[in-house]
């Protein structure tokens, strides 16, 4: 459709412009041609039937529906099989940069194809977004492929990416990962050549590499990677879930294939998660405290072959002990699913295991405990390299080692001690060794000096060259279905009694003493039993031997150990309360 000017003014052609009538100014409008009139309504009308909507005069959106439509654009496709044909009306004349068609493909392709849309340039090409030429499946059948002229061909918009397989042009990358074997001799460096990479290469973060390790590395190992004719910078290594903390003995498996990723400053693996062989962690070299350490090998399983020790530096703690002792440690806990196979162990000052007749033991007053307690703690402090200082507080981190997981961990050569202030609350206040619910602690060598309770609680424990003095209230007190078993140790002018159990529990010495107590020295009550095998218990205030009620206390061969002075009830006869003391030879 061309302009139409107004009459008169034909000759001016498209430059020619309407004007309105003015009869004051005596100005005459244009008069429009009919075609004026005529011709736009037509093109309007035809977009309008050409878009299969019938022209009414009620509805005034018709023009707006047929573009939205697109329908002069949309035809099925009456080809063959790679070869579309397609015809529209109006017919197209020439195909014409950037024309858009929207054909339903009659067959699915099985390659390249081209289509015929009744242009003057015929049958030409349907191409991909990238310029290639079509695969099987580009087209499937019954799809609306949309595809616009781009001066030589019909390139496709819609493209489903190679054989329909995905929503988009698709580029397939292979990846191949450096691979070498590790060749060093020597355990926690990784040695390895990759002779792909180039001797200019320089790592970047996010690169990766495979290495099949050569030696289990036993801890804190360094990537040595090296290039045609060239080294990388050595470069440490860290396992996922260990933080930045060194790597562990058995991170690094011999024969195992490891990927390293690189991220910019380290390596990072995905650990072995098997500690296979005996290992020692330095405190505070190496951890900062124990917990630390036990924090780091969690992550870990421990063969049933190898043990973890974790060795508590003497006189490097960050606490202060009772009298402004420096170098002491802070409390922790044991928590490891292998505890049977971790041991925390202090450096001692003079090696050796205590024995009974170390202690000061001069009498069960006031003035003679307190008198022992000062002289049994310089006696300590003088051998014990390792001093663990509890708080005096009420619940909470009042207890200076326990074990709050699975297992049975040694804890050995290793000095406890307390405010030597009396919280008033026995069950909850300063403890040196704690045990809860299941749990279980075996402990050598363990003195526990100015707590309330020496060692104190349910579960299992078995000691050995263990010692509790100076305590408010009692040395060994196991408590509500607790098993004690004690060799070689003892208690000593405690504030209660010596050693003793109850609510459901057993306690038993083997060459013990529980000498100068405030009040008994071993014994047990409520519905519990204890046995006293080639011990000593002497000078207690109240009573040496006891049992209390519903209660068995056995005392054998007790004279190979030194003997006990009096007992309660007396022995052999079951007293009215149902107690027992019953003696064998």
């Amino acid at each position: 459709m061309k302009y139409q000017p107004p009459f008169g003014r034909e000759s001016e052609g498209d430059s020619a412009s309407y004007v309105n009538g003015n009869p004051v100014e005596g100005r005459q409008g244009s008069i429009p041609p009919a075609a004026a009139f005529e011709y736009p309504m037509r093109e309007l009308v035809a977009m309008i039937s050409k878009s299969k909507i019938a022209p009414s005069d009620t509805d005034l959106m018709q023009l707006v529906k047929g573009v939205r439509s697109q329908a002069v654009n949309y035809a099925q496709d009456t080809g063959s099989q790679n070869n579309l044909s397609v015809s529209f009306d109006p017919p197209i004349g020439t195909y014409t940069l950037g024309l858009p068609l929207k054909v339903k493909v009659a067959v699915t392709n099985t390659g390249p194809a081209t289509i015929d849309a009744g242009g003057a340039q015929g049958r030409v090409a349907v191409i991909n977004m990238k310029g290639a030429s079509l695969e099987a499946g580009d087209l499937p059948g019954n799809g609306v492929a949309e595809m616009v002229f781009n001066g030589s061909a019909f390139q496709l918009v819609n493209f489903l990416g190679q054989g329909g397989g995905g929503t988009g042009p698709t580029t397939t990358y292979m990846v191949n990962i450096p691979f070498a074997k590790d060749v060093s001799t020597t355990p926690n460096i990784i040695d390895a050549s990759f002779t792909m990479l180039p001797g200019t290469y320089t790592l970047k973060a996010g690169d990766p590499f495979l290495v099949q390790i050569n030696n289990t590395n036993s801890g804190s190992s360094l990537a040595r990677f090296r290039t045609q004719g060239g080294a990388l910078p050595d470069q440490p290594i860290r396992a996922n879930g260990g933080g930045t903390a060194p790597l562990i003995q058995g991170d690094l498996a011999k024969d195992d294939v490891v990927l390293f990723i690189y991220d910019g400053t380290q390596f990072w693996i995905q650990p072995n998660p098997i500690i296979t062989a005996d290992i020692t962690l330095n405190i505070p070299s190496q951890y900062a405290t124990p917990e630390a350490a036990l924090l780091a090998i969690r992550r870990k399983s421990i063969a049933q072959n190898a043990h973890v020790t974790l060795l508590m530096a003497k006189g490097a703690g960050p606490a202060t002990g009772y009298g402004g002792q420096p170098g002491c440690y802070n409390t922790f806990k044991i928590n490891h699913r292998d505890a049977d196979r971790v041991i925390v162990r202090g450096e001692m000052k003079i090696a050796g295991n205590l024995t009974g007749p170390m202690f000061a033991q001069t009498g069960n007053s006031a003035a003679a405990r307190a008198a022992d307690s000062s002289n049994n703690l310089n006696m300590l402090r003088q051998r014990f390299g390792v001093e663990i200082v509890v708080p005096m507080s009420i619940g909470g981190n009042n207890i200076g080692v326990m074990n709050d997981g699975p297992g049975t961990p040694l804890v050995q050569d290793i000095l406890i001690t307390g405010p030597n202030v009396y919280s008033g609350d026995p069950l909850n206040g300063p403890r040196g060794v704690g045990l809860a619910g299941d749990r279980s602690m075996s402990v050598t060598n363990v003195s526990v000096w100015g707590c309330d309770m020496g060692m104190f609680g349910s579960g299992v424990l078995i000691a050995s060259y263990c010692f509790a003095c100076g305590c408010f209230v009692n040395g060994f007190h196991g408590t509500a279905n607790a098993l004690y078993g004690t060799s070689n140790s003892g208690a000593f002018g405690n504030g209660g009694a010596g050693m003793l159990c109850n609510q459901n529990s057993w306690i038993g010495t083997f060459q013990c003493w529980t000498n100068y107590n405030a009040s008994f020295g071993f014994g047990c009550g409520d519905h519990s039993q204890a046995t006293f095998h080639t011990s000593q218990s002497i000078g207690n205030a109240y009573v040496d031997i006891y049992a209390g009620p519903v209660s068995h206390t056995i005392v054998l061969s007790d004279a190979a150990g030194g003997g006990h002075g009096t007992e309660t009830p007396a022995r052999g006869v079951l007293s009215a309360y149902a107690a027992l003391i019953s003696v064998s030879p």
